[in-house]
């Protein structure tokens, strides 16, 4: 028979080990959540419509708007000619607009008829690295297979005067006329929504325009493209509200139309 001193003692024994397993299952579960909550903290999801949510301003370039984005948008059939779309925030859409559908290369697209394909990098410019640790130059890769026309947006993000801005900005347009040498190319300078543009901004568009002029490309300039209504500028005071997305649409609609022209 078992005596009452043995069954105390493994009455112990049994209440210890019972409390080891608890502890054990307690500490895994712990890592469990703390590992599912880093993990959800690096990760940045990614909306349906293929853009990446915008991240924290980085001083002194355009970047409220989503890091980095690629669309292939409307009409995307074989029969409809084909736009791609570069550039910067403007381009990728920020959370001043309403998403996709509310910017001006779907507004193109749709004015239009043509397929769209779009892809922009926030903060971004010819020199200058966004958000993403990616500069203009980098997008060319991401052009259409099939384009028509190559449209390149951006430079208010570039600091760093006339002679890099006019290097990195040539260099990618040829880039782009050897890769797709039956594409038409569109350049169109930076855009300043408020008064009293800076003298970057001014130098960054004349190197731009002499870079484009030197590859035969067009050139457009639209430095004051969204000064006309504050309502055209979102409550950022930077990037395109949907009025704005809406207004650089108009005023590409002839220029992009033309270029598609045999």
């Amino acid at each position: 028979m078992v005596g009452k001193s043995q069954r105390r003692h493994r009455s112990k024994v049994t209440s210890r080990t019972w409390m080891t397993v608890a502890l054990v299952a307690s500490l895994g579960l712990l890592a469990i959540a703390i590992t599912t909550v880093a993990l959800s903290q690096e990760s940045t999801p990614v909306e349906a419509s293929g853009t990446v949510p915008s991240t924290s301003p980085v001083a002194g370039v355009l970047d409220a708007g989503n890091a980095e984005s690629e669309i292939t948008d409307i009409n995307t059939d074989s029969d409809r000619p084909m736009v791609t779309f570069l550039g910067d925030s403007y381009t990728s859409g920020s959370r001043q607009d309403s998403g996709v559908e509310s910017r001006y290369p779907h507004l193109l697209g749709e004015a239009l008829d043509v397929s769209v394909h779009s892809a922009g990098l926030g903060g971004a410019g010819y020199v200058a690295q966004g958000t993403s640790k990616k500069a203009l130059p980098s997008l060319v890769s991401k052009i259409h297979v099939d384009s028509d026309v190559v449209v390149v947006f951006g430079g208010r993000n570039d600091k760093v005067g006339y002679q890099p801005v006019h290097d990195a900005a040539g260099a990618m347009f040829t880039q782009i006329r050897d890769r797709f040498p039956n594409a038409r190319l569109i350049v169109v300078g930076p855009t300043w929504p408020t008064s009293g543009t800076p003298d970057f901004v001014a130098e960054s568009n004349r190197a731009i325009h002499d870079a484009a002029v030197a590859q035969g490309a067009t050139f457009v300039d639209a430095v004051d493209w969204l000064k006309a209504d504050p309502g055209l500028v979102g409550d950022d005071k930077v990037h395109p509200s949907d009025a704005g997305h809406a207004r650089l649409a108009e005023l590409l609609e002839p220029v992009v139309q033309s270029a598609l022209q045999p």
